[in-house]
């Protein structure tokens, strides 16, 4: 700590002055201290953790907690990509290297935090692998000096103590033979035999002392022998490995035979000589100067034995902390290294005896954190003991703290309980005055599935915030256990919910349910809390190894044979929740290879499926809004429906009910679909800020596919100028196809523009009449064809869009036309607003039909949808059909609303009266087109570019010979890929639009997406 306060002295010191000779002097300290740092962790990667001098927090990180280990290596692995590795110590003293241009000094210092923070990744990388172990290695390391040195001193101050006694012993006993009197020959004994047990007393402690001292060293012998074996690990062999876990293996063993066992059995623990009463005729005499020195001599031993029993009990405690420590090495690179040995050479063990041999130990010495953890408190009680009455009141204090947290902790349950049933109260009120509203019946369900385990949660939320505090280190694994038998309680409900789920319950067969599911959560519970519980105990002792290998192969295969066995009781109900709550299409051909699958397994075979399709209905409702989702829904659904057989007496829909599903664009504000991007305010509010001069550009582009909806947004944005602003003149206009020549755009414009001038100076006129106006411009594709000749009459719009400043100008395009002219003459050359109109959602395509249809006077049935499904679920009648289907309609269409009110009416026919049948939309494929000829797919791309043509402009555009272009449209006409309108012009059918568009962009016929 003090060479990081020393480092950010310098570091500031330097930042404050910048001066050559000071920042020299800052530099070459600091260099010094760094190359310490970076010697250090060589050393501790070395296998040599004695001498360190670097503290933890400079080789760990202030943090040097393991469960903080992933979060300072992320740090570290972000500072080496990011390349922020200059420490904050030393930023001030590298600002002023850069500053004064020391290029020297600065790279040698920057060269030297980069091998540092590489040592550093690699260090904690290595004690991450080896389970905390280097860190754990180094405390105890850190401790050892200290405890060596306040042993020895200890040990001189008793043996100048002992010779001291003895040498008063030896006097003592002289004057007892030269003493006549009987009674002083007696007290005199008495004094020389207190003298003579101090000094057993001190003979007790000195031999304590030195068995510490022995742990000591083989603690620090075996230590550096494990990082030796830790250091050289991943540069090993695989032979290497195998003898080095051999190896290993003694060592482990030896802990645990001879030190750990020997600790705890030893029967010395506490045979220090008892001082026992003085007679009562020696107190008799108090007044005598020889029982004045006894009585003074005998409380004084009392003294010293208490003295010598605590620290006794603390040597203990300090022998297991260093037992715990080698331990957690040992185990560490014992699981390390076990984990990277070969399956043959593990195998090859078990037929050998000192596999069974060491299996053995493990078992014995598997108990031994908990019988650790009983030692240390009988220590600590049996110190309290030999203290005599201060002792007995510190344990009877520590027993009413302990009352008196029991006494807490039962409070606080009654505390949960408490409140949870106040809540439970105030749900069963909401729910009885809310019995229509499906969001409180919702949130009323999951109430009480959730209610009888609210107080479980409750107490784990306890455990994880108290867990990771220091108080509770020493009784952890006692906390892990009942954060374990609390977790098992929320499986067995889970499970119970989940057999419950799955199962009709009724009045009738409710006890037998609960008997069936109290036997199946019992046995998954006893496998739980077996093998959790037992790898608490196994692997602070133990490691990885060969009992926590056999206990996951137990746990493994008793968790398949319960899985089995408990599974066939279920059958029966597995197979019913899947007819019920899953596609008939799905269940059938689970069904059907089911006939395949062993009898025994067939349930876990249900089980299976029937977890998998509840984990995807659950992804598909969860992200729902995401079209990913939507379009696996609606595929899923065609898969589901694509065989139902449609009754063939049903009647044709009315035409009553066809017009109002007019697939002509449709200019009523009552029936328009505000979409979701906001389009219409964008371009109403450009318009007004035009108007009130708070803009200048004066146009905007609107383009997207056939259908989507450019005309009924264009008659919504008129309708709403005119509502908003009476004062706005506005003017629709529609392109005529194909409008081409110059004079032929000057002869459509000049109507609608009111003027008395020179018929070829239209563009001055329009802009003479200073009256501001809104000309809408629809299917100005029309204007243009792609050959020679052929923009005439683009130009001279564009000339005119930009030079008429009285007028804002709203064009639309189709999409393939207007990213034609894009590519072709740039967007920002001439427009500076440009809007795509994209496919609707299929909310927005359900809200387009349902106000449509509530207009009418019918009402729809799903019954065909529901019994193809095979649901039975209410609410999957039709909430969730209806959905399903309108995805279905979203997905075909390409959220193009003209195909969907198309694809909706082929879905509908006449069931009887005003009752309509809602059955497959007719989608019309695509098949066989790719087989068609180049000429053929030459000719839909120009269609599809320019939105119409007829047979000589096709010829003009495609160059193809005309033989050709009328025979490719024929093919066309033939297979629904084109319609002919009355004037005879081509377009591409709505039906089949996007599937041809997919393919001709996969053939580089048309771009853009």
């Amino acid at each position: 700590m003090l060479k990081i306060v020393f480092l950010l002295f310098l570091g500031l010191n330097a930042f404050g002055k910048c001066e050559k000779k000071e920042t020299l002097k800052n530099y070459n300290e600091s260099l010094s201290v760094l190359n310490e740092r970076e010697a250090d962790l060589k050393s501790i990667l070395a296998g040599n953790t004695t001498n360190i001098s670097s503290s933890l927090s400079n080789v760990f990180g202030e943090s040097v907690d393991e469960s903080s280990m992933d979060t300072l290596l992320k740090k570290l692995e972000d500072q080496r990509i990011t390349k922020s590795i200059v420490p904050v110590e030393l930023s001030g003293l590298y600002s002023c290297l850069l500053e004064l241009n020391l290029d020297k000094e600065e790279r040698i210092l920057y060269h030297s935090f980069e091998r540092i923070l590489d040592l550093k990744f690699l260090l904690l990388t290595k004690n991450k692998e080896l389970g905390n172990a280097i860190k754990e290695g180094i405390i105890t390391q850190e401790s050892l000096p200290e405890l060596k040195h306040q042993l020895i001193e200890e040990n001189l101050e008793s043996l100048k103590l002992k010779k001291e006694i003895e040498t008063t012993v030896a006097k003592a006993e002289k004057n007892v033979l030269a003493e006549k009197s009987r009674d002083v020959k007696e007290l005199l004994g008495l004094k020389g035999n207190l003298a003579k047990l101090k000094i057993e007393i001190i003979n007790k402690s000195i031999e304590y002392n030195n068995n510490l001292e022995g742990n000591i060293k083989r603690f620090e012998q075996t230590s550096k022998q494990l990082s030796v074996i830790s250091s050289s690990f991943s540069t090993m062999t695989l032979e290497s490995k195998e003898k080095a876990f051999e190896e290993v293996d003694v060592i482990w063993s030896d802990i645990i035979r001879n030190n750990f066992l020997k600790i705890i059995s030893a029967e010395n623990d506490f045979d220090i000589p008892s001082v026992v009463a003085l007679p009562a005729k020696v107190l008799e005499n108090r007044n005598s100067d020889v029982v004045s020195e006894i009585i003074t001599l005998h409380e004084q031993l009392k003294e010293y034995r208490l003295k010598i029993t605590k620290d006794v009990s603390e040597k203990k405690s300090n022998e297991l902390k260093i037992q715990n420590s080698l331990l957690i090495q040992v185990n560490a690179i014992r699981s390390k290294i076990y984990s990277e040995l070969s399956a043959g050479y593990v195998l090859s063990k078990f037929v050998t005896p000192a596999f069974w041999s060491s299996l053995r130990k493990e078992f014995v010495a598997s108990p031994y954190r908990v019988v650790s953890f009983f030692f240390e408190k009988y220590l600590y009680v049996r110190e309290k003991v030999n203290l005599g009455s201060p002792g007995i009141k510190i344990l009877v204090t520590d027993i009413m703290t302990i009352a008196f947290l029991i006494g807490v902790l039962f409070f606080i349950n009654f505390c949960f309980l408490q409140v949870f049933k106040f809540l439970n109260d105030i749900v069963t009120k909401l729910a009885r005055a809310n019995r229509s509203s499906a969001l409180v019946n919702v949130l009323v369900s999951y109430w009480f599935k959730l209610k009888d385990n609210l107080t479980t949660i409750s107490w784990l939320l306890i455990i994880c915030l108290i867990k990771p505090m220091e108080n509770f280190v020493d009784v952890l694994f006692i906390v892990e256990i009942i954060e374990i038998i609390l977790v098992s309680k929320l499986i067995k409900a889970v499970v119970e919910i989940f057999l419950g789920n799955i199962s009709r319950i009724d009045s009738r067969n409710f006890i037998q349910f609960k008997e069936k599911s109290h036997k199946t959560t019992q046995g998954i519970v006893k496998i739980f809390l077996f093998y959790f519980i037992s790898m608490i105990l196994v692997e602070g002792t133990l490691g990885r190894v060969y009992v926590y290998s056999l206990i996951n192969i137990i746990a493994l295969v008793s968790a398949l044979y319960l899985l089995v066995v408990e599974s066939t009781v279920w059958e029966e109900d597995f197979l019913s929740y899947l007819e019920k709550n899953f596609s008939g299409m799905i269940v059938d051909y689970v069904e059907k290879f089911s006939a395949i699958i062993p009898k025994k397994i067939r349930a876990v075979y249900f089980l299976f499926f029937l977890i998998l399709l509840g984990v995807f209905n659950l992804f598909i409702k969860l992200t729902e809004n995401f079209e990913v989702s939507k379009k696996i829904s609606a595929n899923l659904f065609k898969k589901q429906i694509e065989n139902i057989e449609i009754e063939e007496d049903l009647a044709e829909i009315p035409n009553s009910y066809r017009d109002l599903f007019s697939l002509n664009s449709s200019d009523s504000t009552a029936d328009y679909v505000m979409s979701t991007s906001g389009i219409e305010d964008q371009i109403i509010k450009q318009v007004q800020e035009w108007v009130e001069d708070h803009r200048d550009e004066h146009s905007a582009i609107l383009f997207g596919d056939k259908g989507v909806g450019k005309t009924t947004l264009i008659h919504y944005i008129e309708n709403t100028l005119k509502a908003d602003a009476g004062e706005i003149e506005t003017i629709y206009l529609k392109v005529p196809s194909k409008t081409t020549s110059v004079e032929g755009i000057k002869e459509f414009l000049r109507p609608h523009c009111d003027t008395k001038g020179d018929e070829n100076n239209i563009g001055e006129e329009i802009d003479q009449q200073k009256t501001k106006k809104v000309i809408f411009l629809d299917e100005a594709q029309n204007v243009f064809l792609s050959c020679s000749g052929g923009f005439d009459s683009y130009y001279y719009l564009v000339d005119l869009v930009n030079s008429s400043n009285d007028i804002f100008w709203i064009l639309s395009f189709n999409k393939y036309s207007w990213i034609y002219l894009d590519r072709a003459f740039g967007r920002n050359q001439f427009f500076r607003n440009i809007y795509e109109l994209k496919g609707w959602s299929d909310s927005k395509i359900k809200e387009l039909i349902m106000k449509r249809h509530q207009s009418s006077k019918f009402r729809l049935s799903y019954d065909s949808l529901i019994s193809a499904t095979r649901s039975e679920d209410e609410v999957d009648k039709y909430a969730s059909i209806e959905s399903k289907f309108f995805k279905l309609l979203w997905e075909v269409s390409s959220g193009n609303p003209r195909a969907s009110l198309h694809l909706w009416l082929s879905s509908l026919s006449l069931k009887k009266g005003r009752l309509l049948n809602v059955n497959i939309p007719k989608i019309i494929e695509t098949k066989g087109i790719e087989k068609s000829s180049d000429e053929l797919l030459f000719v839909l791309s120009h269609i599809l570019k320019h939105e119409n043509l007829n047979i000589p402009e096709l010829q003009n555009t495609t160059n193809i010979p005309i033989g050709l272009v009328r025979n490719a449209v024929k093919v066309c006409l033939e297979r629904n890929y084109l319609f002919r309108d009355k004037n005879g012009r081509f377009m591409i059918d709505i039906t089949t639009q996007y599937n041809l568009i997919k393919y001709l962009r996969s053939r580089n016929f048309i771009y853009g997406n």
